[in-house]
């Protein structure tokens, strides 16, 4: 059953966003993890990736639904919970996933792919006039077969169902086949690959920047 997390702040930044959607109305809205939410990091640590959101999505009036630890469950729970009530924007990109097969979780690769679905479908319920980008899952060090067995999964998916598209923008942060540790903000904290710095969201954004294009100029479906 989908729920809430009890980590700290958790519920504080859900009803913070309640009130930026109502008040924004946005035209994007950005549905994720930590790894959507840390376009919202301005450290020059990590080459202020809140640059990436200024100039490649804030442009197009929009909000940033990621939230730290989430999975495809806590996301649902989100949205069952008004952060997408009394809106109808555009688009919708969707990237999430990743925690439901870290190894703490243990998640298979079905059921990741299968959270994925559901929270596409209920995105597309409740915003039966917004386009949906689901993004594939992008490289890590840890769980990386699990990743490209997920994102084998959500190629397969008759999407166009939920007026979605999938896009697999791995290739943005791979060097020879692995992930790239220059595009990653982890190593400076000794963590294992998961999180890209600015020069790596600055690939991710270039890479869907197209699919964004093409179905912003498309409208309403």
């Amino acid at each position: 059953m989908p729920g809430p997390q009890s980590k700290p702040g958790w519920i504080e930044r859900h009803e913070q966003k309640l009130l930026e959607i109502d008040t924004r109305k946005p035209d994007l809205i950005l549905v994720g993890d930590s790894i959507i939410q840390e376009l919202e990091n301005d450290s020059p640590r990590f080459g202020d990736i809140n640059r990436v959101w200024r100039r490649r999505f804030a442009r197009r009036n929009a909000v940033n639904l990621g939230f730290g630890g989430d999975t495809t469950g806590n996301v649902l729970w989100r949205l069952h919970h008004g952060e997408v009530d009394g809106i109808s924007p555009k688009l919708a990109i969707v990237l999430i996933g990743t925690n439901d097969i870290a190894p703490r979780a243990g998640g298979s690769p079905a059921q990741a792919a299968a959270g994925v679905q559901e929270v596409v479908a209920e995105l597309h319920r409740r915003l039966p006039a917004t386009a949906i980008l689901v993004l594939g899952l992008l490289p890590r060090e840890r769980a990386e077969q699990r990743r490209l067995a997920v994102n084998r999964l959500l190629a397969q998916i008759e999407w166009s169902s939920w007026g979605a598209a999938y896009l697999d923008v791995a290739h943005a942060l791979l060097r020879d086949g692995a992930p790239d540790p220059a595009l990653y903000r982890d190593p400076a904290l000794g963590r294992p690959l998961l999180h890209p710095n600015a020069d790596g969201w600055q690939a991710i954004a270039t890479a869907v920047e197209p699919r964004i294009a093409a179905l912003w100029a498309a409208g309403p479906s």
